[in-house]
């Protein structure tokens, strides 16, 4: 957890365990998010490789294959956010430099807001700046809010030139904060990929954003726990 590295070390799920006097399970949040995905739209059975990502205030993706997630080495399976796009980018923190998720989470699309106001033409006070006045100065399409955006999406379809080369996925699903820029942001994210992916690849991998109301990570985080409990 980068933006939270305090939480590195404390033992959430033993200390929740003990509060609550009940059985606690514990999931990555877009593993969790993949899986309910998996289980929840039928059409994903005929896709070998998806790859569920959640683009907030970090980027994470759970890659689903045949049914099965990867987990990876002790869990650490799928954090694409830290894949480096430039390897003299800023320091992030896990310690790399030019991580994408630095460059394409909520959390860096408002930092590059502040830094570049007089380069995306935002007049005004920057002060108390949210997500939520983005999204509503992008739909409005106020031209700072409209670039700001582009610029974000366009870094994400970058990072996924490494995905599609890495795992060869047959979709890819955009969830989470960012997904709510809607059509034009996953159209900026495909047209940054198609410039650099191999034309292949391409071909087979459909990409869209989460539509569903229902909340996947939740979701999936009840069937995990439903799961653990039946089978133990």
């Amino acid at each position: 957890m980068t933006e939270l590295p305090g939480l590195y070390s404390v033992p959430l799920e033993t200390n929740l365990a003990s509060a609550l006097t009940i059985p606690v399970f514990l999931e990555h949040d877009a593993k969790a998010a993949a899986l309910a995905k998996w289980w929840l739209a039928p059409k994903l059975e005929e896709s070998e490789i998806v790859v569920y990502l959640t683009v907030g205030q970090g980027v994470g993706a759970g890659i689903v294959t045949n049914g099965n997630l990867l987990r990876g080495t002790s869990g650490v399976g799928g954090e694409v956010g830290h894949l480096t796009i430039d390897f003299n980018g800023p320091i992030c923190g896990c310690g790399n430099h030019g991580c994408l998720e630095l460059y394409c989470s909520s959390i860096a699309l408002l930092r590059n807001i502040q830094s570049k106001s007089t380069e995306f033409g935002r007049g005004g006070s920057l002060e108390g700046l949210t997500l939520d006045k983005v999204l509503d100065a992008f739909r409005k399409r106020e031209s700072w809010a409209t670039r700001a955006v582009g610029e974000s999406a366009r870094f994400l379809g970058i990072g996924l030139v490494s995905v599609s080369n890495a795992y060869g996925p047959d979709r890819i699903i955009i969830g989470d904060e960012m997904s709510h820029f809607g059509r034009e942001y996953l159209d900026a994210v495909k047209a940054a990929l198609a410039e650099r992916v191999n034309p292949r690849l391409l071909k087979s991998l459909h990409m869209e954003l989460e539509t569903s109301n229902q909340n996947g990570i939740l979701a999936g985080a009840a069937a995990l726990a439903v799961g653990h409990t039946l089978r133990g």
